[in-house]
């Protein structure tokens, strides 16, 4: 089983604007699974994303009182892969880092 790294804004996940490692070999999105049925697009809507994006930071600030908390959310998807049993995570923070 291997694990799904993203190095990107918070933003351009949430809005699904990425290509996962799985579909870049299978040349095709991938099709999500729901208890309704099946779901053939990630992209949500921009006030959708936004919304959650605000609720994630809030809770970061929530969780760190007192701590001063800038958020970026802007730049390139940098890291969008599947890692086995290797470095691959620590390397993404690297590039990401760099």
């Amino acid at each position: 089983m291997a694990l799904d790294v993203y190095v990107m804004p918070l933003i351009k996940f949430k809005r699904g604007e990425y290509t996962t490692g799985a579909e870049r070999l299978a040349g095709k999105k991938a099709i999500i699974m729901t208890p309704t049925g099946p779901v053939y697009q990630r992209k949500q809507a921009e006030t959708t994303a936004r919304r959650e994006v605000e609720g994630i930071q809030q809770a970061v600030r929530r969780a760190n009182p007192g701590l001063q908390i800038t958020w970026r959310d802007e730049g390139d998807v940098v890291f969008a892969e599947q890692v086995w049993w290797t470095f691959m995570g620590l390397k993404a923070y690297a590039r990401w880092v760099d």
